[in-house]
């Protein structure tokens, strides 16, 4: 980041903008060295702006801003960075459930540059849709590090066991992974939550197979929902929306 008399230079990615007033937008977007920030882009919906067309998804932006720390900033200048990345569906909507994690879960202003990194490499991977769930399960695990909430896959909850690959699991949120007793089966445990310690080292090691993959899935979602506290990713609904659509449309065919 720079500070010279105009404001803080520093690049970023929107990741939301919403209408503010009769001209201008508010802008959230994930830094490089700033963490999640919140500023005013004056005029940018003026049809002779140009900042309207600068401001988009996924695209690397070179940004000055003026303003108090953790609070909303004005833009004062605005700069391409390097290229828009586009995707189309179904990868879009991976695209935009990772911003939709970055508005909802990082801090305003955390200066931690692992989230952005992480996102920056996220946006890249998903470029290639053989590597999609992969890359979204890496994004996941990293950002619930990140926010000091991370799942500890090596040692087992309550000793200082290390994880064993021939041993089930159960997995206890906020807690960590107790091997499966005779007691748990008799309480008629939840199997969603029960899981192979190979499975868990893989995790540990991002070298992911196709089980171990689907473990992440479960665990990051389980994690991932109670740090949402009920509130609605919409990329979901409009990733089932369009396998809906899809569907139908080849039925008619």
């Amino acid at each position: 980041m720079y500070t010279s008399n105009r404001g803080r230079e520093t690049v970023c990615f929107v990741i939301r903008a919403v209408p503010y007033k009769e001209s201008s937008l508010i802008i959230d977007a994930l830094s490089m060295d700033m963490g999640r920030i919140s500023f005013v882009a004056k005029g940018a919906r003026n049809l002779k702006s140009n900042l309207k067309s600068m401001l988009q998804l996924f695209t690397p932006l070179k940004v000055t801003l003026r303003g108090l720390n953790n609070g909303l900033k004005t833009l004062v200048d605005c700069s391409p960075a390097g290229k828009q990345i586009t995707y189309l569906p179904p990868t879009l909507f991976s695209a935009l459930y990772v911003n939709e994690l970055v508005y909802f879960l990082y801090r305003i202003e955390d200066d931690s540059t692992g989230v952005f990194s992480a996102y920056v490499e996220a946006l890249d991977n998903m470029l290639d849709e053989r590597r999609v769930e992969m890359t979204l399960r890496n994004f996941e695990l990293t950002l619930l590090e990140e926010l000091g909430v991370g799942v500890d896959f090596y040692h087992e909850a309550d000793s200082e066991q290390l994880i064993r690959p021939h041993t089930w699991y159960f997995y206890r949120m906020h807690h960590g992974f107790v091997p499966v007793s005779q007691e748990m089966i008799s309480s008629n445990i939840n199997i969603e939550d029960v899981y192979r310690g190979s499975d868990l080292l893989e995790i540990l090691e991002r070298h992911f197979t196709s089980s171990s993959l689907k473990a992440a899935k479960r665990i990051c979602r389980k994690n991932i929902q109670y740090l949402l506290n009920g509130r609605e990713i919409m990329s979901r609904k409009l990733y089932i929306d369009y396998l809906e659509s899809t569907d139908s449309h080849h039925y008619g065919k």
